[in-house]
């Protein structure tokens, strides 16, 4: 070892202790170059035996070494652990050295440098992390021992080692390393305690002496052993509730947190080192409760009390600081979102874990006791009072540096941002507890809803903080939809004992238990012992109980479409029935919702102005309504009366039920086939949402009338009230003898029988079962999910183009999203129906007979199938209202109109103090606007809606005018303010205007709820419009709150009116927080899926042009990057309708791009807005091209470090630059040099590399496949080995696409050999496979020499005979056509097939029946019959006008588009008719080989598809 240091070097190049100490004094040098030879001298000597062993014996000789050459020796050191440290790195330290090392290092106890100390600290804990215990045992010991020393530095150093050592072994997570580490720290813990609470009491007995300097020792020792406690607790105790030292320790913790709080502001020296002393304290316990919150539980009520007390109470808030508040709310909040203190919803699983439920409701119990409703009220008015409101350093950052007081903090911005961690304790309070503070809130949103005094600000700050509350809470201040009531309505409802009984498979009992709970037992057993005398059974010579009851007492449930069983009795296998006391409650209270929902849906689709839906869709809506309400009206009766009402079973319903139930199944179909309309229309409405289309309602009710009633002609025919004669017995005489006692009597009821020469066992199975099955279930279920999927898929795409959707096909979209909840609750509530006839209809196939009695699971589901049917005709109206805003305030609507509306409250209860605030506020109203009258001041705060969204506002509104003329009244010829206080009745007028409830007063008149629209109006508005200094803050929170709010609760009629209130605030003379402020919520408004770019182009020109003069102005990045985000979505939205606006903009990014050289993200905004702005210019934007290319060219440029940021954002401005390019030039094509790089970088960009290529090929096929196809072509043909299928499909599309354009298949040669070989295995599946057949059948028709060619080079690597690699090609070919399913892909490959007729070849010849039959089945798919002309056409044949009237998007088309519609039109495909290019090659066939082997290979031709193919050729 001694060898080692005296001499080390690398490659023979040997240096001394003297050079090492030379060369790192050298980096104290200024000089770059001095730096970089010692840096290099370093690096060559850093592997070398003896080197870092050196370095420590420089490190630790303190004496004669300058402090900086040690500095620089230590962190060498440092860095050297983590690469040779380890045994297994390459060039590892060898034992010896690492052991001369660990003896060095534990001699350095007593380093008088700070730094350098703590860097030794850390470094010995990365040596420790690797070598703990097996190689190092003696570290531990000896840190213990140094502990106790009575040196203070010794002390201090040894417990800065200690802290980083348990840090670094803490942080190992393998399983055997973390139960050694357990082991230590259980013995180790002990000690570290009592270290602690030894510094901590030196320091506690100090401070009674006065002595700084010993208290600032002792605390800082104090927190070194509190460091260590809390890794050794959190990290080193697997259940720390367990170990008795260490809970003993934590509950001293709040107490002591308390007592040494207090101590803060007594020693102002010492306030730095006793905050970081507290804010550990609760990083301790924030620890304990995230690892381990049942441990936390012993210390739960007292840690609470503690926070409650410091930052909820006055003298609590004197002695915290910010820090202490950060950690300690985030702890409150911690424990409300606990998830182990909420008891599970379903107390009895898991009953293994008991334990673990003892301890979750204990945390529970806990919480539930502390957060009393005064508790949770105190902390939250503390928090909006005392936490909310902006501080005086908050007003001096908005003075001094708006953008920075602007910059948002986002992500885990509220671990140690005051601010954000006050709001996300009050959100958590609102979840938890929003039944108790929600009325709370919104009551104080009320109070505060009134402008304030300009010179009051403290007012104005607590009303921002009341906004920002109501901005943060939004999601839970606003109104409920009727649907949600009724949800919650449902789910509060309680079900009857009976019902519970009856369900409960526990409380079914057998016939004989039912009897004994009947009301007179005694009149059935005389009954039974009647039936004795009259008659004997068919189950033996008595007759039982059970018996008796299943044929006179109890009725099974009415199978749906089958004959009705309600007279027919049923049992299970066991003899046991099954009540269900609830079924005829419940389907009649069903019903009766049913029938007022449908007729409310009735009545509110007559508003046909006001929901603004497409006609044919309101018609269809009308009769779906229609045919449900005529349903519940006829089946309601029918499915619940006779549960309900005896009587009804035996006298009316057999006259009744064989005449309504045929029309009820009438209205059943009616409705079914009602939604499948629906759906067709939808479907073609959304299926081009840029053309007009309409639906034939009218022609479809007729069809829907006469299939609905001729289908179910035969229902009237099938039953009959039968008269049915019964003898019965009276007792006469109690003799005891039965004979004597009783006589017998006849009596004549009537009941339902089905005709028996009518209903056959043929008519049973074909028209009940199997009839009814197909019409009512399989064919709707079937046609509705098939146009359900493509209206979703449809939905999918709109919703990802939907900034190119104009106001009618958004109001489309917005009605299809109502048709697919509609049908998905179809399938839902038709589900148990399927399963009862499904059930039937397979046991009634298996048994062909007339069956009436069905097992009890099967009544069971069919109570359940009549309840579904039942739910689903009711539930429409609320479907549409949770779809569509516009429906549900049309609905509102119509129920103040036609009935009372219950969801609102109001109280007209005022005070003496209310008519004060009036006063004031008007008063300070009219000094806001300077000297204007009173009348214009009252006008100010109750501005007039501008629409009937918010009538309710009219009469305040009134009442304002007339409170306006009762005033004017007192003084015409005085100020405003003295006329308030002249007249002589003011006093006593405010009063009684209170009291007949005519004075707005949005204290008094409080909603449950906060209605947005018309706090926005008459709340809002008018603050926005008061333009004092102080009142900044108060427009800065409303337009914030016009953000927040208006994704929330915004009626779409006070868009304009948003737009109108935000866009004036982006205005250079408003304060430039509320600018940025106003931006931001912009962006949020216009960032909405319900965004209509119709309603936001009036104020387009005034927003652009005061959103880029901010963007001139600001000078921060961020903030360039904010506003430059609102403008790219505003150009996203608007397309083509931003081109007049841009030119400003696009001649101020190039100077923007040069100032951000050192800012990459607001480089990628500016290339996100080029994207926009040249969409939206089109060919336009090619005057951009001497600033877009270089832009391109750095951003796509690997060899440039700021690619990696810029290559993704920088790819798509260069796709949308080609897009929307007319021609190629120069410059656009010297950046295709950089394709081949680019490609090599793997998949992460590959979707995007192989558009470029496609819009490259497009735009210049000739001139950029020649130069750069082949090079681009070899490059794929590496890569596509090793990408998976959707990479290989755009690879292979790409190879397609040069077969169509290019000028010889040469470039891409070797993917096209590829292509040949990967059908010659057959192996790949269906979609890529059609891929490589398409290429193969494009070379064949355009290029057959070159197929020729490529084939036998093919054959050449396969090393088979060419003819055998043809023929197994055409074979694969063959075979696998049948899995191609795109049809112009299928006339693709019979074209290339109808090609190889005349070919000549054997291989072709062999093969010719199997090509003839492809053919034919492709000419059966495409072909169809022409009307107009009377006869067959090729469906795909298509000119160039029917192709552009199939593009996706009309409104946004680009030349790229156009080019491939213009290759699509030269395509064989639309231009070549099939029939007639097979009729050509079959006549050229038959001249090549002659007539008579012609007439023998046709001979030989399947019947079937010669008879076939004669449909199409002349043979």
């Amino acid at each position: 070892m001694a060898a080692a240091l005296g001499a080390y070097g690398a490659g023979g190049a040997a240096a001394t202790r003297e050079s090492l100490l030379a060369t790192l004094t050298a980096l104290r040098s200024h000089h770059d170059r001095d730096l970089r030879v010692a840096e290099e001298q370093l690096k060559l000597w850093e592997t070398s035996p003896g080197f870092y062993a050196a370095l420590v014996d420089i490190v630790l000789n303190s004496e004669s070494i300058p402090m900086e050459v040690r500095w620089h020796a230590v962190l060498y050191f440092k860095n050297g652990i983590d690469k040779y440290w380890r045994k297994t790195a390459p060039n590892a330290l060898t034992e010896e050295e690492k052991s001369h090392i660990r003896g060095q290092l534990l001699q350095s106890f007593s380093e008088p440098a700070q730094p350098i100390a703590l860097q030794i600290a850390v470094l010995m804990g990365k040596a420790a992390r690797l070598d703990v215990p097996k190689d190092w045992p003696q570290l531990i010991p000896a840190l213990l021992e140094s502990v106790q020393s009575h040196t203070d530095i010794i002390q201090h150093r040894s417990l800065m080692v200690m802290h980083h050592v348990i840090k670094s072994l803490g942080s190992k997570r393998l399983a055997a390393d973390r139960r050694v580490f357990h082991d230590m720290i259980r013995q180790l813990l002990p000690y570290v305690i009592q270290i602690w609470q030894t510094h901590h009491s030196i320091f506690m007995q100090q401070t009674s002496q006065q002595q700084i300097q010993s208290m600032s020792i002792s605390l800082e020792k104090a927190t070194l052993s509190l460091k260590v406690l809390r890794k050794s607790i959190v990290h080193g105790l697997k259940v720390p509730h367990e170990n008795v030292d260490a809970m003993r320790f934590l509950n001293m913790v709040p107490p002591l947190v308390g007592d040494v709080l207090k101590l803060r502001n007594d020693y102002p020296q010492l306030r730095e080192a006793l905050e970081k002393y507290l804010v550990l304290f609760l990083k301790l316990l924030s620890d304990l409760l995230d690892n381990h919150p049942f441990s936390f539980l012993p210390v739960l009520k007292s840690t609470l009390d503690l926070i409650c007390f410091s930052c909820f109470t006055a003298e609590g808030q004197k002695l915290v600081f910010q820090r202490f508040s950060i950690f300690a709310l985030n702890l409150l909040k911690q424990t409300l979102l606990c998830v182990e203190y909420k008891p599970p919803k379903n107390p009895d699983y898991e009953q293994a874990k008991e334990s673990v439920h003892s301890l979750t409701n204990e945390g529970h119990t806990i919480k539930a006791s502390f957060f009393s409703e005064a508790i949770v009220k105190r902390i939250c008015e503390c928090l909006i009072s005392h936490y909310l409101p902006l501080t005086e350093d908050d007003l001096a950052l908005w003075d001094a540096d708006g953008e920075e007081y602007v910059c948002e903090d986002g992500g885990d911005s509220w671990k140690y941002s005051f601010r954000p961690c006050c709001e996300t304790l009050f959100l958590s309070l609102i979840h938890e507890f929003k039944t108790m503070l929600v009325p709370c809130l919104v009551s104080l949103v009320h109070q505060n809803s009134l402008p304030v005094p300009s010179t009051d600000l403290n007012a104005i700050l607590y009303k921002d903080a009341v906004y920002n509350a109501a901005g943060l809470t939004a999601f839970d201040l606003f109104d409920e939809p009727p649907l949600q009531v009724f949800l919650r309505a449902s789910e509060d409802f309680e079900e009857p004992e009976n019902a519970r009984k009856v369900r409960d498979p526990a409380a079914r009992t057998s016939l004989s238990g039912i009897v004994k709970n009947l009301s007179s037992i005694q009149g059935a057993f005389q009954q039974i012992d009647h039936e004795l005398v009259r008659r004997k059974t068919g189950r033996g010579n008595t007759l039982t109980i059970e018996n008796f009851l299943q044929d006179n007492l109890f009725r099974t449930f009415w199978m749906g479409d089958s004959v009705p069983e309600g007279y027919k009795m049923a049992a299970s296998s066991d003899g046991i029935v099954y009540v269900n006391p609830f079924e005829g409650p419940s389907l009649l209270a069903l019903g009766i919702i049913g029938i007022l929902s449908n007729s409310l849906c009735l009545l509110v689709l007559q508003r046909q102005q006001e929901l603004k839906l497409s006609p044919d869709y309101i018609f269809l809506l009308k009769l779906l309504s229609l045919f449900d309400l005529l349903y519940l009206i006829t089946s309601t009766p029918l499915t619940s009366f006779p549960y309900m009402f005896p009587s009804f079973r035996y006298y009316y319903e057999p006259f009744v039920l064989p005449w309504i139930f045929p029309f009820m199944q009438i209205t059943v179909i009616a409705s079914i086939y009602t939604t499948i309309a629906l759906a067709v229309e939808r479907y073609l409405s959304i299926r081009s949402l840029h053309v007009h289309t309409t639906f034939p309602v009218k022609t479809a009710l007729v069809l829907i009338l006469i299939f609905s009633f001729g289908i179910n002609i035969p229902r009237f025919f099938e039953l009959r009230a039968v008269r049915v004669e019964k003898n019965d017995m009276k007792q006469i005489n109690n003799t005891g003898y039965i004979f004597q006692d009783y006589a017998i009597t006849t009596s004549v009821h009537y009941e339902v029988k089905p005709i028996a020469r009518f209903y056959t066992v043929a008519y049973f199975l074909g028209y009940n079962m199997i009839g009814s099955f197909l019409i009512s279930l399989f064919i709707p279920v079937v046609t509705l999910g098939t146009f359900n999927t493509l209206i979703w898929k449809k939905l999918q795409h709109v919703r990802s183009n939907r900034v190119r959707l104009g106001l009618r096909e958004k109001q489309n979209a917005r009605a299809t999203r109502s048709l697919v909840l509609v049908v998905i609750f179809f399938f839902i509530c038709h589900s148990m129906k399927f399963v009862v006839s499904g059930y039937q209809l397979v046991d009634s196939l298996i048994n062909p007979v007339i069956r009436t009695e069905w097992p009890v699971w099967v009544q069971y589901c069919t109570y359940f199938s009549h309840l579904f049917l039942a739910f689903g005709a009711s539930v429409n109206i609320f479907l549409y209202c949770s779809c569509d805003k516009r429906f549900f305030v049309v609905v509102q609507k119509t129920l103040k109109t036609w009935f009372i509306w219950p969801f609102t409250t109001k109280s007209s209860d005022n005070n003496g103090e209310d008519t004060a605030r009036n006063v004031s506020l008007i008063e300070n109203t009219c000094q806001q606007m300077n000297g204007e009258s009173l009348e214009g001041g009252i006008a100010l705060l109750s501005s007039s809606p501008p629409n009937e969204t918010i009538e309710q506002h009219v009469e305040d509104i009134q009442v304002s005018n007339d409170f306006v003329s009762e005033f004017a009244k007192c003084n015409r010829n005085t100020s405003p303010k003295a006329a308030v206080h002249q007249c002589p009745k003011r006093t006593s007028s405010l009063q009684e205007w209170n009291t007949k409830g005519k004075l707005p007063s949005r204290v008094d008149k409080m909603d449950s709820w906060i209605d947005f629209d018309r706090w926005l109006v008459s709340g809002l508005e008018p603050e926005l419009a008061i333009k004092d200094s102080n009142y900044r803050i108060i427009r800065r929170r409303a337009v914030w709150l016009l953000g927040q709010w208006s994704g929330v609760k915004l009626s779409p009629q006070l868009r304009p009116k948003l737009y109108q209130m935000i866009i004036p605030l982006l205005h250079g003379q408003e304060d430039l927080v509320v600018r940025i402020t106003a931006a931001k919520s912009l962006k949020v408004v216009i960032d909405d899926f319900e965004f209509c770019s119709e309603e936001f182009e009036p104020f387009l020109g005034t927003s652009f042009g005061q959103l880029f003069q901010l963007l001139k102005e600001v000078k921060e990045c961020d903030t360039k990057l904010s506003v430059l985000n609102v403008l790219s979505y505003i150009i996203e939205r608007m397309g083509v309708s931003i081109r007049p606006l841009c030119s400003d903009l696009v001649q101020y990014l190039p100077a923007l791009w040069e100032a951000s050289n050192d800012h990459n993200m607001l480089r990628c905004s500016i290339l996100t807005t080029l994207v926009f702005i040249v969409q939206g210019l089109g060919t336009i934007s090619e005057g951009l091209a001497p600033f877009l290319y270089p832009v391109i060219r750095l951003s796509t440029d690997l060899k440039d470090p700021c690619s990696v940021y810029l290559l993704e954002d920088g790819l798509e401005l260069w796709l949308t630059v080609l897009h929307n390019t007319k021609q190629m030039n120069p410059s656009l094509y010297e950046l295709s040099a950089n394709i081949s790089s680019l490609l090599e970088l793997g998949s992460e960009n590959l979707r995007t590399m192989i558009y470029i290529l496609q819009a490259y090929i497009l735009l210049s096929p000739h001139d950029f496949l020649t130069n750069r196809g082949q090079q681009i072509g070899k490059t794929l043909e590496e890569m596509v080995t090793d990408l998976l299928d959707e990479g290989v499909l755009m690879v292979l599309r790409l190879t397609e696409l040069e077969l169509k354009v290019g000028p010889s298949p040469t470039p891409f040669k070797g993917l096209i050999c590829l292509s040949l070989r990967s059908i010659y295995e057959g192996d790949d599946f269906p979609m890529v496979m059609s891929l490589h057949l398409s290429i193969a059948s494009r070379l064949l028709i355009s290029y057959p020499t070159e197929f020729n060619q490529y084939s036998i080079e093919v054959a050449q690597i396969l090393q088979k005979p060419h003819h055998e690699v043809a023929g197994r090609i055409l074979d694969v070919w063959l075979d696998k056509m049948l899995q191609v399913t795109q049809p112009d892909r299928k006339k693709l490959l019979s074209l290339a097939l109808s090609s190889l007729l005349t070919s000549g070849s054997s291989v072709v010849l062999d093969r010719i029946f199997a090509i003839i039959l492809n053919v034919t089945e492709t000419l059966n798919d495409i072909t169809r019959q022409d009307d107009q002309i009377g006869g067959h056409i090729d469906a795909l044949i298509k000119s160039p006008a029917d192709l552009a009237a199939e593009g996706d998007d009309l409104d946004y088309e680009t030349e790229h588009d156009q080019r491939k519609r213009d290759v699509a039109a030269q395509d064989p495909v639309h231009t070549i008719i099939l029939r007639d290019y097979l009729q050509a090659q079959i006549q050229s066939f038959k001249n090549q080989i002659g007539e008579t082997r012609y007439k023998d290979i046709m001979t030989n031709v399947d019947v079937e598809t010669m008879a076939n193919l004669k449909e199409f050729v002349v043979l």
